[in-house]
């Protein structure tokens, strides 16, 4: 399903309220609204923890299941990115660190799920 201008809008709003929420007002965010070759993915963060920068992007074509709605889907997707923005920083520390980035990515994006179910 083909994201519109709303709910880009919608998206915003709910990054912005779990932002203010978790007091990361010190990261500087940039949303976007493209697509991002996969209708599976529904956002992405692009975190740079050093300089506390964050670039949010919204997928413009998103797969909805029969029972989900594209706003419950999208709220989701906001808290999971800021829940990305929790640890950023935490995760940049730790790429500098001896371990892969495939290990260190696979745990950031498992804390990221629980943190997400509980928000």
């Amino acid at each position: 399903m083909k994201t519109a201008k709303k709910d880009f809008d919608f998206f915003i709003k709910e990054i912005k309220f779990w932002i203010e929420k978790f007091k990361l007002d010190d990261y500087e965010v940039t949303y976007y609204w493209r697509d991002l070759k996969d209708e599976n993915l529904v956002a992405i963060s692009e975190i740079d923890g050093d300089i506390g920068s964050v670039g949010i992007v919204l997928n413009s074509s998103i797969i909805v299941g029969e029972k989900e709605t594209l706003r419950d889907i999208i709220s989701v997707a906001a808290k999971h990115e800021v829940a990305h923005c929790l640890i950023g920083r935490l995760c940049a520390l730790a790429h500098k660190r001896y371990s892969t980035k495939d290990e260190l990515v696979d745990e950031e994006e498992h804390l990221v799920r629980k943190l997400t179910k509980l928000l």
